[in-house]
């Protein structure tokens, strides 16, 4: 089965050819030419924006915020539904912020590094979500 997400429409949406290229590698019929590469800065940047997202989440918990963290799924479907569905728990509770926050609905993925409870009416109640990336540059 095949799954998609954000990454991989925005990837369609830069260059049709490319998306191509993933979709004919991910059904098997094309091997990747090379491995991506690591570069020892590309490893320092990202560990950098872990170090950063992680502060910024302890620093909401230290502020007295409620958060759920939403365990990132593993590869599987069952663990897909699993975590999407932990996730729309996490928002009908009322939580001020869900952390890896996971959407799934059969066919489209999409993990938000934050959502952030706000005051606007939605299905959930009173309140509703807003996205919140978690990023030292954009």
């Amino acid at each position: 089965m095949l799954l998609l997400s954000a990454t991989d429409l925005t990837k369609f949406s830069r260059c049709e050819h490319l998306a191509h290229l993933d979709f004919s590698n991910a059904l098997g019929t094309l091997e990747p030419l090379a491995p991506p590469l690591r570069s020892p800065s590309s490893e320092v940047i990202a560990r950098r924006g872990n170090e950063h997202e992680k502060a910024y989440v302890d620093s909401l918990i230290a502020s007295g915020k409620t958060l759920v963290t939403i365990e990132r799924p593993r590869a599987g479907l069952a663990q897909l539904r699993d975590a999407h569905e932990r996730t729309i728990a996490a928002m009908r509770s009322g939580v001020d912020y869900v952390y890896q926050a996971t959407f799934f609905d059969g066919l489209w993925i999409g993990i938000a590094d934050l959502l952030k409870r706000v005051e606007r009416p939605s299905l959930l109640g009173e309140h509703s979500y807003e996205v919140i990336d978690v990023k030292l540059s954009r």
